[in-house]
């Protein structure tokens, strides 16, 4: 059949390419689902991104100019980036709170609550910090790339710094939900 073909050459010419994060930029995040908005400063435009983690979390996470920083699990899957932080349910966080660190009650959605919390032991930004590489892994980074690591790690640390101000920024756009009457 030729159309199996064409798609098999189709797929064995895209092998090598990696597919790029899509990027946001800073202002009002809205999540319908989950039924939130978070407002991310404009000065983290074109370095996060925001997706849904699970039907009850969302991860935010990292991207600078390295490759490093895009955090490909491998060569031809989609770049996960560096994780600053989950935002979730309470059920969500209960279920794994002995991976979870940094836990934080950040608000209230239709008598839901939500949390964010990182993962325990696990900063993502030590990926950045070229002074923990060795051997082979140290030596098949160009010069280039340990440029953008030392700026992504610095850019990293300071984006962290306005995590509790866009914490603070948590704000419910569903209805509180109609408690049943008394009969």
């Amino acid at each position: 059949d030729d159309t199996t073909q064409d798609n098999n050459d189709d797929n064995e010419e895209n092998k090598d390419e990696k597919i790029e994060p899509e990027l946001m930029n800073g202002g009002v995040y809205t999540n319908e689902h989950l039924g939130f908005q978070l407002t991310f400063p404009e000065s983290w435009s074109g370095n996060y991104n925001v997706r849904i983690h699970t039907e009850e979390s969302i991860v935010v996470s990292f991207y600078g100019e390295s490759e490093s920083s895009k955090h490909y699990i491998n060569d031809h899957s989609e770049p996960q980036g560096l994780r600053m932080f989950i935002l979730g349910t309470e059920y969500y966080m209960r279920t794994w709170c002995e991976y979870s660190d940094e836990i934080e009650k950040v608000g209230t959605v239709s008598n839901t609550d939500f949390y964010k919390f990182t993962e325990i032991n696990h900063d993502y930004r030590d990926i950045l910090d070229t002074e923990t590489y060795e051997g082979e892994l140290k030596e098949a980074l160009t010069e280039d790339e340990i440029e953008k690591m030392k700026r992504d790690y610095d850019r990293f640390g300071e984006m962290e710094k306005d995590i509790p101000e866009i914490l603070k920024s948590f704000k419910s756009i569903k209805e509180k939900q109609a408690l049943p009457e008394d009969n």
